[in-house]
């Protein structure tokens, strides 16, 4: 099993557009979710995903719908757009055991 890994600074993913880590980070999570997720050249990464996709049949070559479901599972489960590998991420949160909370009892004061 391959492992990816993305190690990108705070500071070099600055809000501005031009900046060089936002350039290298981008291409780098691309490849990372193709290689991962075993896309086809003609399939983008979820993280290209629109919801409107929710519509389309499901099958189609360029897995669209497939695509924006597990772009909608990650967003709810917290998982970020630029994991390397969104499924297994997915995949590990959904392993694990939800937090309890402590039992509460009633006791009967007089």
């Amino acid at each position: 099993m391959n492992e990816y890994v993305l190690v990108v600074s705070i500071d070099e993913l600055s809000i501005s557009n031009d900046c060089a880590g936002c350039k290298c980070a981008t291409p780098a999570a691309n490849h990372c979710q193709i290689e991962a997720l075993g896309l086809m050249p003609w399939q983008s990464p979820p993280r290209f995903a629109t919801m409107s996709a929710l519509d389309q049949p499901y099958g189609d070559a360029g897995a669209k719908r497939e695509l924006a479901e597990l772009a909608l599972r990650m967003q709810r489960q917290g998982v970020s757009r630029w994991h390397p590998d969104p499924a297994r991420e997915c995949e590990r949160i959904e392993a694990e055991p939800s937090p309890t909370l402590p039992k509460i009892t009633a006791t009967k004061t007089q």
